[in-house]
């Protein structure tokens, strides 16, 4: 019966073998908190990568859109005096026109049309500038459309240079 172990030599046993189970535990426990405490080190640096990165991104777009807002207030404040300067302008060329006939019926259509009027369209010169259905258009009318289209034109350029010095900035 050498095979079986007395009590005191069973109690030895089992205590090595909860000494080793303890230390194994104690082992694989100690892994286990340094590996989270690594993941936790590495998810804390990339969170305040992450802030950063987002306060940068966050400061940029402040500063576009300050920049997006001067340059709409420059927008407004040119069309604005383009305008007043279109009020001004068409008062003065009622003062320096005479009202006299311009453009007959047919340059009238001519120029309204879309664009896909032909030759035959056009009515024969009758040589008089007043048309009898009383389509004309004055030297007054011309003069004040090309204002018109002058402070039109000049908006658009306002608008493009903005958003040209806008992307140009943008880019620097």
């Amino acid at each position: 019966m050498n095979w079986l172990l007395k009590p005191l030599e069973w109690g030895i046993a089992l205590a090595a073998v909860a000494a080793l189970a303890c230390a194994a535990y104690a082992i694989r426990q100690n892994g286990y908190a340094a590996a989270t405490a690594h993941y936790q080190k590495i998810l804390a640096e990339k969170d305040a990568d992450y802030a950063i990165s987002y306060a940068r991104l966050e400061a940029g777009y402040r500063e576009q859109e300050q920049k997006g807002q001067a340059l709409a207030a420059q927008v407004a404040k040119a069309e604005a005096t383009n305008q007043q300067l279109l009020k001004e302008k068409k008062h003065a060329i009622r003062q320096a026109t005479t009202g006299r006939a311009c453009l007959d019926a047919g340059a009238l259509r001519l120029l309204n049309s879309n664009g896909n009027a032909s030759h035959s369209d056009m009515p024969a010169s009758s040589g008089n500038a007043l048309v009898a259905d009383g389509a004309v258009a004055t030297d007054t009318d011309v003069a004040l459309w090309a204002a018109d289209a002058r402070r039109r034109y000049d908006a658009c350029r306002g608008r493009i240079d903005a958003l040209r010095q806008f992307f140009e900035e943008s880019n620097k």
